[in-house]
């Protein structure tokens, strides 16, 4: 696979669908929320996720939702 690397990227490991501290993180980096549960970075950054993504975490149904909605745009 390759992305264009264009600003830079965010690398995210082992997420476990911890949605609340992800939304923490999100904004950390300096993403902002354009629509209801869509992000982006306003420099162009991209997010990279390694790692499992669901399986433990408190929030699976709700993280899934937040992940197929970047994925389908």
């Amino acid at each position: 696979m390759r992305i264009e690397v264009g600003e830079g990227l965010d690398i995210v490991g082992d997420i476990h669908a911890c949605y609340d501290e992800f939304l923490i993180l999100l904004e950390k980096l300096g993403y902002k929320q354009k629509d209801k549960g869509f992000f982006y970075h306003p420099n162009g950054r991209k997010l990279v996720s390694l790692g499992d993504v669901m399986s433990r975490g408190p929030k699976s149904i709700v993280f899934d939702k937040l992940k197929l909605s970047h994925h389908r745009s």
